[in-house]
């Protein structure tokens, strides 16, 4: 079994942000058949069940076609969607080849959307470097520090 961690980053010194909640969902590799791989389903069932204890929560799925030419985050919002998952909670970014892309892509998406709180979704081995990028796309983009 595969570790996987949920981290949770909260924004600060944002004036007049609304008290919303993001979960950041980063994508992995897709089957040729357009199916998440194993990996990528168990980031997504995570996923699923975050959204569904934080209901009024955005879910931001990035990834583009990396290794192949399925966009990951295309496959992510479906899969959350035929899981229950609403339509319109689900926002996609998907351009992002690597974790820094992913951040920097994902960050205007958090401005828009209002967010306060990000929950990051991934793998254990993964964490450490979402963590990271999505800190210097914040502080990059005006909007930290982060916790």
């Amino acid at each position: 079994m595969r570790w996987l961690v949920v981290a949770t980053l909260l924004l600060v010194s944002v004036q007049a942000w609304a008290e919303e909640h993001a979960i950041v969902v980063f994508g992995a590799a897709v089957e040729a058949n357009g199916k998440p791989s194993p990996l990528l389903a168990e980031r997504l069932e995570v996923a699923r069940r975050a959204a569904n204890e934080s209901p009024r929560a955005v879910v931001v799925v990035t990834g583009g076609a990396v290794a192949s030419k399925v966009v990951e985050a295309q496959v992510m919002a479906r899969w959350l969607v035929a899981r229950g998952v609403a339509r319109g909670r689900i926002r996609l970014e998907r351009a992002a080849r690597h974790t820094g892309e992913n951040a920097d892509l994902v960050v205007p998406i958090l401005r828009r959307e209002r967010v306060e709180r990000v929950t990051l979704v991934t793998s254990r081995f993964h964490m450490g470097r979402s963590r990271f990028h999505i800190n210097a796309a914040l502080a990059a983009q005006g909007m930290g520090p982060v916790k």
